[in-house]
């Protein structure tokens, strides 16, 4: 916990002190599988009779062997939980973001853009035209650049930041319509900044600058390499954003213009008339400037589409290593009641010669199986929860410098217990039938 506490530390203290709670859970599961398999003993034999007390007395018996397979089963689906918890978490809050931010109904720019920035400028033509074009009710324009962050302050003092780069965003209007998500406003301001922004009385910052940047208490001035020299602004709010883990600094337009001289225009929101159709209006505007320059024209909802569509294709990675992680615990338990097999071929076969069925034979090796995935599964819900939590709140924000909001569904928790439970019967189905094909006279004999 103190690695994870650490302030200060990076990744690598993160990653090990996830390993240390996943290693401190692995070493917890002999005692309460000891605890929990004593308390079935009973239960297990007023319910299902001789199998329902002799299958955990097995387990108990072989404890060195199937607690190492409980362990990684349930550090399997643990992880499964976990990364689950944490993409969930994730998508939840950017399509969130994305609802509050997104306001305009159309979003123009040119083609030539990464996943979040634009690289080339609008026509200044293009984007005066676009400010009167039949059914556009305003037209919010953006333009951005690189900006070295010279030093960032807080009321417990000043902290130089040499070297760094930052997003510097200028804007003539908020193309959130006021509904921009704020980790923090400074006092005296209402809940929308932006006027005073506009009105050219400080910046509005991102969290991810002040996370990366390791601030303590709420941020005072932020001090830019400009064309004119260093020069500070107050900060006004910090903003969460999830479109650059630099960090990002808005100023009004007017201030940019005046310190770094450059008047071009790289996006456009336009916001369309209750009247008019917006599909129709990104037909219109495709087809007049067609001949002048390549634009991306795109609506609101079809940006938010392609976002979201990103934002999958980035994490479909996660459902491989979720399968990984059960096909690997699917093997451990499998080998373990393999072995387990070699070792009690002599008292199987005494339990065949006193009147064992095949059939009870193979029951019992299910039963075994099955309460070893249901504890595994049991025991990984709240290392899941745990990993979550370290993934969300610890690794994520020295990664990137986001704070997630964390959504906790039951099916991430009955699904990873499905899981579990399933694997373990299924690795326990070939030595039940290996079981029942036993030759009572070799397996007695065997020593």
């Amino acid at each position: 916990m103190l690695l994870l506490r650490w302030q200060g530390s990076g990744l690598i203290a993160a990653f090990t002190g996830l390993f240390a709670v996943l290693l401190g859970a692995a070493l917890l599961v002999p005692p309460l599988m000891t605890l929990t398999m004593q308390a079935l003993v009973p239960i297990g034999q007023r319910t299902l009779g001789v199998l329902g007390r002799l299958a955990p007395r097995d387990i108990l018996r072989s404890l060195s062997r199937t607690s190492v397979a409980i362990a990684a089963l349930m550090v399997a689906v643990s992880v499964i939980v976990g990364v689950s918890i944490m993409v969930g978490s994730f998508r939840g809050t950017v399509v969130q973001w994305l609802e509050q931010t997104l306001q305009a109904d159309i979003y123009v720019s040119p083609p030539t853009t990464t996943a979040n920035r634009v690289l080339g400028k609008v026509d200044p033509a293009i984007a005066q035209a676009l400010r009167s074009f039949p059914g556009i009710e305003k037209a919010v324009t953006y333009n951005d650049a690189d900006v070295r962050v010279v030093g960032l302050s807080t009321a417990s003092g000043s902290k130089p930041t040499p070297d760094k780069l930052a997003k510097l965003i200028s804007a003539d209007g908020d193309v959130s319509a006021g509904k921009r998500p704020y980790a923090w406003i400074r006092e005296g301001l209402g809940p929308d900044p932006w006027d005073e922004m506009n009105a050219g009385q400080g910046a509005i910052i991102s969290e991810a600058l002040i996370i990366r940047e390791g601030l303590e208490g709420h941020p005072e001035t932020i001090t830019l390499e400009t064309p004119e020299g260093d020069r500070s602004f107050p900060v006004l709010a910090v903003f969460y954003d999830y479109s650059s883990d630099q960090g990002t600094i808005i100023l009004d337009n007017d201030i940019y213009q005046s310190l770094w001289h450059d008047d071009r225009i790289a996006s456009l929101g336009l916001f369309v008339s209750p009247d008019a159709s917006v599909e129709e209006i990104v037909q219109s505007i495709r087809q007049q400037f067609q001949g002048q320059q390549s634009l991306s024209v795109q609506s609101n909802r079809s940006l938010r589409q392609g976002s979201l569509e990103i934002f999958d294709r980035t994490f479909a990675i996660t459902n491989a290593l979720r399968l990984l992680a059960v096909v690997v615990a699917f093997i451990g338990v499998l080998s373990t009641l393999m072995s387990l097999q070699l070792e009690r071929t002599r008292e199987l076969g005494i339990l065949r010669s006193h009147g064992m069925t095949p059939r009870q034979l193979g029951t019992l090796t299910l039963l075994e199986t099955g309460l070893m995935g249901t504890m595994a599964g049991i025991f990984a819900m709240p290392l899941g929860f745990a990993l979550a939590w370290i993934l969300i709140y610890v690794i994520n924000v020295r990664s990137f410098g986001w704070t997630l909001q964390m959504a906790l569904e039951g099916k991430y928790f009955w699904q990873a217990m499905l899981v579990a439970i399933v694997a373990a019967l299924l690795a326990g189905v070939y030595p039940a039938i290996r079981l029942g094909r036993m030759n009572i006279s070799m397996a007695i004999r065997q020593e």
